[in-house]
C-alpha cells in the first residue's frame, strides 16, 4: 500500500513558509523557487527560440536553393510556432516576475476541496477545486488532499501557483 503524502511534502512548504503565507507574503524559500522558475522559463524559451529559428532558416534556405514550396511552407510553420512559443514564454516570465514584485503576492481561498480527475486520452489531469478557483496539481499533491474536506489554500496572485495549504 502506498503512503499518502502530507501537505508539507506534497507542496514542498515548511511551517515558516506557511507563516509568511498567512501574512500574504512569500517566504524567502518560495521567493527563491519563483526566481529559479522565472530563470528556467527564460533559458528554456531562449534555447527553443534559437533552435526553431535555426530550423526555419534552414528550411527557407533549402526552399530557395531547391525551389521547394514544401520547405518554404515548413519554414513558415516553424516561424509561426516560434512566435507562439516566444509569446507563451514571455507571458509566463512576466507573470512570475509580477508575483515577485507584487506587494501582496499571496492570495488565499478557503472552503471544501473538490478533487477532480479529468482524463485526456491516456493522461489524467488532476484538479483541486475550491469554490470558483481551480488548481491543476501533480498526482502526489492531489492524493494529499481529502475530498470534500475544508482547507485554506495559499497561491500566487498572477500565476496561481499553489504554495501551501492547511486543513481547517
Amino acid at each position: 500500500m502506498t503512503q499518502v503524502p502530507t501537505l508539507y511534502d506534497a507542496l514542498a512548504f515548511s511551517k515558516d513558509d506557511l507563516a509568511h503565507n498567512r501574512a500574504a507574503a512569500l517566504s524567502p524559500a518560495q521567493r527563491n523557487r519563483l526566481k529559479a522558475q522565472a530563470t528556467r522559463t527564460l533559458w528554456v524559451g531562449g534555447v527553443l527560440f534559437l533552435a526553431l529559428a535555426f530550423a526555419a532558416t534552414l528550411c527557407f534556405f533549402g526552399a530557395q536553393q531547391n525551389h521547394s514550396p514544401i520547405l518554404f511552407l515548413i519554414g513558415v510553420f516553424l516561424t509561426m510556432c516560434n512566435a507562439l512559443l516566444l509569446g507563451y514564454s514571455a507571458r509566463q516570465w512576466l507573470r512570475l516576475t509580477a508575483d515577485l514584485r507584487d506587494e501582496a503576492p499571496v492570495q488565499c481561498v478557503e472552503g471544501s476541496v473538490e478533487r477532480v480527475v479529468r482524463p485526456y486520452g491516456r493522461v489524467s489531469n488532476y484538479v483541486l477545486r475550491v469554490g470558483e478557483r481551480a488548481f491543476s496539481v501533480e498526482k502526489e499533491t492531489f492524493k494529499a488532499f481529502t475530498h470534500q474536506a475544508r482547507y485554506r489554500l495559499y497561491y500566487t496572485a498572477h500565476t496561481s501557483a499553489l504554495l501551501a495549504a492547511e486543513r481547517l
